[in-house]
């Protein structure tokens, strides 16, 4: 039989720039793939809202942030698709942005571990293992200055994941670089040579062997995170890898087409 050539259902969406360079805001192509299975693309601009369209998830990466939420139009549109029902995750918004959406960074840096997780997005064995992760998440701490939002995940005291309903659906902020930190856990800190997250030659400093204690990699647990917050604001079918006793068998095939994709579900 010939493979069917039509387009491939799916309920999330990245905003990617590929063209643009100093960023890993490919990382989260893995970490939809991982937990949604196909997911869309579309870079910023005019036909991002009709890219959305249906959409129950959509990812904006920071370097993409200031594009999609200083366009009105762009932004309205999105922000009116969470109010029917679509879980909006923006990641580590700069100053300007943050204070669209109701948030502003304050002088302090902060260097943490995940100390906290809100209840019941992950069972409680596995929310134990995230917060035990021996990585530290580095951001600025913020102030919120619109009322609403929620803390979903704290890093020493501080909130580093929030969010709040909006309409039917809602918005998550990441705080601090996900995309950078779920690098980190997977490969080492980034020293020399980055340019691109697709094409740009970069060295990496190995990974802290504390990071290999887990039995689940902490950037799994940070993934099933991720999709636990946004299915609370938007239910969306998504893997679970993580069954605990349960019997179950998954064919799987690994690929590496330059993006950085670890599975393709077969």
């Amino acid at each position: 039989a010939e493979p069917s050539s039509r387009p491939v259902a799916c309920c999330a969406l990245l905003v990617y720039d590929k063209d643009a360079d100093g960023s890993l805001s490919a990382a989260w192509m893995n970490t939809l793939g991982a937990c949604y299975g196909p997911y869309s693309v579309a870079p910023p601009g005019d036909a991002l809202g009709k890219a959305a369209e249906g959409k129950n998830i959509i990812v904006i990466p920071s370097r993409e942030t200031a594009a999609v939420i200083k366009d009105k139009a762009a932004a309205d549109s999105l922000f009116a698709l969470a109010a029917k029902g679509a879980a909006i995750i923006i990641e580590a918004p700069g100053p300007e942005v943050a204070k669209l959406i109701g948030i502003s960074p304050e002088d302090k840096s902060v260097s943490s571990a995940p100390a906290w997780l809100y209840p019941g997005i992950l069972p409680d064995g596995i929310a134990q293992t995230l917060t035990g992760c021996p990585a530290r998440i580095q951001f600025k701490s913020h102030e919120f200055h619109r009322g609403g939002y929620a803390t979903w995940m704290r890093a020493g005291d501080h909130p580093a994941i929030v969010g709040k309903a909006v309409g039917c659906g809602g918005v998550i902020v990441t705080l601090f670089d996900y995309s950078r930190y779920i690098t980190k856990l997977k490969q080492g800190n980034i020293e020399t040579g980055f340019s691109s997250a697709i094409t740009g030659p970069a060295t990496y400093k190995l990974a802290d062997p504390e990071l290999f204690s887990s039995a689940i990699p902490y950037a799994d647990l940070f993934d099933s995170f991720i999709a636990g917050l946004a299915s609370h604001f938007a239910p969306a079918a998504s893997w679970w890898p993580h069954p605990g006793g349960a019997k179950s068998s998954l064919f799987l095939t690994c690929s590496d087409d330059g993006v950085g994709r670890r599975l393709n579900i077969v």
